[in-house]
């Protein structure tokens, strides 16, 4: 990671945003989950950005790591309303709205081909619950 990254950590996303589900939801609820994630995001990033003075690059790597600790005990008692993913395609597309609000804060310049760079996609189990957002400048 290099000196010039805003880290910050987000609560995981409803379960309502899991791609396994998103069939199964009413629309208008998984809209309105959807945005409530986008806002919770853009507000989490924007205060990291001020304590960090973080100038927006041209183009930045958008890594995430999930802290899911406890996930599948939680998840199996159905205790948990948080989005647990189980592999990395479905935890891309479970960020959207988390890379919708880093925009929205002004941390990137935009989630297109040209702004963003996907970096890492991990997860662990020893920590969380929570998504460890990195973002580094990369021009």
């Amino acid at each position: 990671m290099s000196s010039n990254a805003l880290v910050f950590r987000v609560e995981l996303p409803p379960a309502y945003l899991s791609p396994n589900q998103a069939r199964h939801v009413p629309w208008k609820l998984k809209n309105d989950t959807t945005v409530t994630y986008k806002l919770q995001v853009q507000a989490e990033c924007a205060n990291a950005m001020r304590r960090a003075r973080w100038v927006v690059p041209v183009q930045a790597r958008v890594s995430l790591l999930w802290g899911l600790h406890d996930a599948r005990s939680l998840k199996h008692k159905n205790l948990d309303p948080r989005y647990h993913p189980e592999d990395s395609d479905n935890a891309i597309e479970a960020a959207k709205p988390l890379f919708d609000g880093l925009t929205l804060a002004g941390a990137i310049v935009d989630d297109r081909w040209e702004s963003m760079v996907l970096g890492g996609v991990t997860a662990t189990r020893t920590e969380g619950p929570w998504v460890e957002v990195t973002i580094e400048a990369l021009g």
